[in-house]
C-alpha cells in the first residue's frame, strides 16, 4: 500500500480571557491558603486562620472590599493581602462569582 502524505494543521486554541476565568484567578491568588476546595484547610491556611469560603456569607461589595484591600485580623495585622489591584471590574465580578461558588447550598425546605 503506498504511503500518502498527511498534512497536519495545528490550530492554537485561544486561552480563556482572564475576565471569564474567575476560578483560574482564584486558583492563582487564593488557593494556597483557602485551598482548591475553599475550605481553608491548607497548611498555611490553618496557620493563618483562613476562612472556609463555603460557610462565608459576605455580600459582593464586602468580598470586593476584602480582595481589593486585604483583610486584617482582630489584632489589626494584615492576615489576607489584597489580590485584585490589577483586576478589571469584569475580572473582579468573575472572581467574586467563583468565591461565592464555594458557598454551601441550603437544602430544599
Amino acid at each position: 500500500m503506498p504511503l500518502r502524505p498527511v498534512i497536519l494543521a495545528f490550530v492554537p486554541l485561544a486561552p480563556a480571557s482572564r475576565a471569564d476565568d474567575g476560578q483560574g484567578l482564584y486558583n492563582k491568588a487564593c488557593s494556597s491558603c483557602h485551598g482548591a476546595d475553599g475550605k481553608g484547610q491548607t497548611e498555611i491556611g490553618l496557620k493563618l486562620g483562613a476562612k472556609d469560603l463555603g460557610a462565608s456569607k459576605p455580600t459582593d461589595a464586602e468580598i470586593e472590599k476584602q480582595i481589593r484591600e486585604g483583610r486584617a485580623g482582630e489584632d489589626g495585622k494584615l492576615k489576607m493581602p489584597a489580590v485584585t489591584d490589577t483586576f478589571t471590574q469584569q475580572e473582579s465580578k468573575a472572581f467574586i462569582a467563583s468565591v461565592k461558588g464555594f458557598r454551601k447550598s441550603k437544602p430544599p425546605a
